[in-house]
């Protein structure tokens, strides 16, 4: 099951980066990193709300490696 939600994650990234990031930036919506970002995450709840609620995930879109080592 792991390796599912795992593999559904990398292709919907790769779509997203392939389609519609790349669309955004031929509609002129990308205007700088932030707005890359927010397009990004978008897609990513869009694509992925259901399966991240599901199985109780996290997006974190800054990395902060010390609240990761709380986790442990």
């Amino acid at each position: 099951m792991k390796k599912e939600i795992i593999n559904e994650i990398l292709k919907v990234v790769c779509e997203i980066w392939e389609k519609n990031i790349c669309q955004d930036y031929s509609n002129e919506i990308l205007l700088n990193e932030d707005t890359l970002k927010c397009s990004f995450y978008y897609h990513l709840r869009r694509k992925l709300g259901k399966l991240i609620n599901e199985n109780n995930l996290c997006i974190f879109t800054e990395f902060n490696e010390s609240e990761f080592k709380k986790l442990d």
